[in-house]
């Protein structure tokens, strides 16, 4: 199936026809038809397991009230943070699945050359259907965000390599900056070379002028404190910051 083409049609057929059960992991989740879709099969009785993972804080996740549509229509919804959810994929009756590249969203659907698969061959099937009972019952959870119950150390500093052992908690974060990324959309403070595992520290533009000099002057090469919620982006730990008060230089 390929988008803009036949996708949304071919996703249509697939959730009607569905006669017991539809598991889905998805990347994104705000197509209005297809959303109605799903909902619609669970208020006929088919069981429909969902897993997504959320934008913190929440409450700004735009398509969380798409999931609490769905959550209302009788669906079961759960949230993975790590691994982030980058899947697409449904699976129909344990029968039939798809997989490829669409998003659950119009721009995905109307305006992006996407493919996906549709099969049936049971071996690959089941696999799919492996993956997915892993994940629903080892790695997601019902809540969005998880808080740590990890103690913070006596001295309330946080080495920065531990910092995704407190998501969800406001502590203080200590660490050298080694590296710095800044796209002209946002900055990143970098207290390692990967940025994809590794704590960083968040600043917007907006923010920039905010600081006696630009940040990346400002801080790279510095020891720094930092405080503030850590939060999980696609996997990794960062701070979000939008004012100097809550960012020290400790050793130059």
């Amino acid at each position: 199936m390929w988008s803009p083409i036949n996708a949304r049609q071919k996703w249509i057929e697939l959730i009607d026809g569905a006669q017991t059960s539809i598991d889905l992991e998805q990347n994104s989740w705000s197509a209005p038809e297809i959303v109605e879709r799903v909902a619609a099969a669970a208020r006929r009785g088919i069981k429909v397991r969902a897993i997504f993972s959320p934008r913190d804080p929440i409450e700004l996740d735009g398509e969380e009230a798409q999931r609490d549509y769905i959550r209302r229509a009788g669906a079961q919804v759960k949230y993975i943070n790590q691994p982030y959810i980058h899947a697409k994929m449904f699976l129909i009756d344990g029968k039939r699945a798809f997989i490829g590249s669409e998003n659950v969203s119009d721009n995905s659907l109307n305006n992006n050359r996407e493919l996906g698969i549709i099969f049936d061959q049971a071996d690959a099937v089941a696999v799919v259907q492996r993956t997915f009972e892993y994940d629903w019952n080892v790695l997601a959870h019902s809540e969005p965000f998880l808080v740590s119950d990890t103690v913070i150390p006596a001295s309330g500093i946080v080495n920065w390599k531990d910092a995704a052992r407190y998501y969800n908690r406001e502590v203080t974060i200590e660490g050298k900056i080694v590296k710095i990324y800044n796209s002209g959309r946002v900055m990143w403070l970098q207290f390692s070379e990967d940025y994809q595992t590794d704590m960083k520290v968040v600043i917007f533009p907006s923010d920039w002028g905010k600081f006696p000099q630009r940040p990346d002057v400002l801080f790279m090469g510095k020891t720094i404190r930092v405080t503030g919620k850590v939060v999980e982006y696609q996997g990794a730990p960062e701070i979000i910051i939008n004012k100097p008060d809550v960012i020290v230089i400790v050793y130059k």
